[in-house]
């Protein structure tokens, strides 16, 4: 018998963390995920708590703005937004860039402190996103704290990723900070990554790709990089000793977080629209 196919990749892995918005196909794929990759839940659990960590440590340097991009629906970022809403005091410091129909519902119906803001933009079109950020309410003369999450994960194509990424990071100030997180086989064993990409293929519209420390940190430009560097998601800036030593409870997320330091942006602006 052919199994149901589900959505979005974010909306599947968020029903591991309590969505409401979740299909019958959604909690079928994610008990086939967790049969195929046991540790998935413990990587993206690790995921989230990495991106708490930065946008705490993005508002203790004075940046008040936020723009993620990732995979993800508000039930999975509950914490981070709180803390966001708690770093911004501005209503139109916090965009959600979502280009997928369900995913910006589920958005616009969350309840946070301040608004959050949605741009219907493709992520990947870095152009037509970066001409979208200032109608949300986004100042890009202003340090901004970019939050790829693990967005790069579901991206075959290395060149198109690092293309984007280079237009984002042109267009913002100095100070400002870019934060990706990257789901890799090369710190667990390979055969659940595998297993756990062809759930992807045949259940769901995403197939996660695996990339190494050394393609992950490529990914960051020219940005030099804060300390501790391109690290397992658990051991970026973490809250305590003993959730450091948590190595092997994750089948293996590289994070890291860049830092804008040099001068203003080398590319023209506004950016032209990028297919």
């Amino acid at each position: 018998m052919t199994e149901p196919r589900s959505g979005g990749v974010g909306r599947v892995l968020s029903a591991q963390f309590g969505n409401g918005h979740g299909t019958f196909a959604d909690r079928q794929a994610i008990t086939r995920l967790h049969q195929a990759w046991p540790g998935l839940r413990d990587a993206l659990s690790h995921e989230n708590a990495f991106q708490l960590r930065v946008v705490t440590a993005a508002y203790n340097t004075g940046i008040a703005q936020f723009v993620f991009l990732g995979h993800d629906y508000p039930t999975t970022l509950g914490p981070v937004f709180q803390a966001a809403c708690l770093a911004t005091s501005d209503p139109a410091g916090i965009v959600v860039v979502e280009s997928d129909p369900e995913s910006r519902a589920a958005w616009h119906a969350a309840r946070f402190p301040v608004s959050v803001k949605v741009s219907a933009r493709d992520r990947w079109a870095a152009g037509s996103v970066l001409t979208d950020l200032p109608a949300r309410g986004i100042d890009l003369a202003r340090p901004v704290c970019l939050v790829v999450g693990n967005a790069a994960t579901y991206t075959a194509s290395t060149e198109h990723v690092d293309a984007q990424l280079a237009r984002y990071r042109a267009a913002l100030p100095p100070g400002s900070w870019m934060a990706l997180s990257h789901l890799t086989a090369e710190l667990t064993d390979g055969s659940d990554f595998a297993a756990g990409a062809s759930v992807f293929r045949r259940l769901i519209d995403a197939v996660p790709v695996s990339r190494t420390r050394d393609d992950v940190k490529a990914l960051f430009g020219d940005w030099p990089l804060l300390s501790p560097g391109v690290c397992p998601a658990q051991q970026w800036r973490p809250d305590d000793a003993q959730y450091a030593r948590h190595v092997h409870t994750s089948p293996g997320t590289w994070s890291g977080v860049a830092r804008h330091s040099g001068s203003a942006a080398s590319l023209p602006w506004p950016p032209g629209v990028l297919a």
